[in-house]
């Protein structure tokens, strides 16, 4: 047992020898040749506890080896104060699989994000609501230009209000979805909050993965303005959890 424990110590410190040179091909013989080698013997652990250590090490493994992976999560916060790299694109884009509106740009969305929309949609639809999608991941470098025309045209001030600084928009992260709806012209306003399918999204999102990520009561504390046709995927547990206590996701650490 105390050999596991250092074997895992050793693995969260990353400060031993480096993964054999063919970790990648062969991860689980790999992984255990690896800790077998470093630490002797592992005949006595369980598998449980292989597993364990099996976990840590792809965790550590895939950290070394891609820069961007800390940036993947479903969960991670991107806001004013805590940005993206300027080259980060999400690995798992695709086109997104539901219906589009006749303004849209940026048709592009994790996977996982699309398998969840397309589930809220369907559902949207039989209670004889139709949805749109309008935009979703958006590069740094569109980032940089939409955030300079709206500085050009309303001044800075106002531009941060609704816009992000490049890198600093959930946009990039694949995981940030603006919808809208014939009712609403194809358009984002305010008034799509008061709409019936606004309405229904506020009260059903959650229960999809989606949270309305900028509500009217919380705009102190995200810095933007209320938009209720910002959808962001955070999981069907944290957007429960988010939905139920009322609370944003930069409250989460008070």
């Amino acid at each position: 047992m105390n050999k596991f424990l250092l074997v895992v110590l050793v693995l969260l410190t990353g400060c031993t020898m480096r993964p054999p040179e063919d970790i990648s091909d062969h991860p689980v013989t790999g992984t255990y040749r690896f800790v077998e080698e470093t630490e002797g013997n592992l005949s006595l652990v369980n598998d449980e506890m292989r597993v364990l250590v099996y976990q840590e090490f792809i965790r550590t493994f895939r950290l070394s080896k891609d820069p961007h992976y800390y940036f993947r999560p479903i969960t991670i916060l991107v806001n004013k104060e805590i940005g993206l790299p300027a080259d980060f694109v999400p690995h798992d884009l695709i086109k997104t699989q539901v219906a589009t509106s006749p303004r849209a740009s940026n048709v592009m969305i994790r996977r996982d994000v699309n398998i969840a929309l397309k589930t809220l949609f369907s559902a949207a639809k039989e209670e004889g609501m139709e949805l749109w999608f309008q935009s979703g991941y958006r590069s740094y470098s569109v980032q940089k230009r939409l955030y300079q025309k709206y500085v050009d045209l309303y001044g800075e001030e106002r531009a941060n209000s609704f816009s992000a600084k490049p890198g600093h928009s959930e946009h990039q992260t694949g995981l940030a979805i603006d919808v809208t709806s014939p009712s609403a012209s194809g358009k984002l306003v305010n008034d799509f909050g008061d709409s019936r399918e606004g309405k229904w999204l506020a009260e059903n999102a959650h229960t999809f993965g989606f949270i309305i990520r900028y509500p009217a009561d919380k705009t102190e504390i995200t810095g933007y303005i209320y938009e209720p046709w910002h959808l962001r995927y955070v999981g069907i547990e944290l957007a429960t959890y988010l939905f139920e206590n009322g609370l944003v996701m930069e409250e989460l650490d008070n």
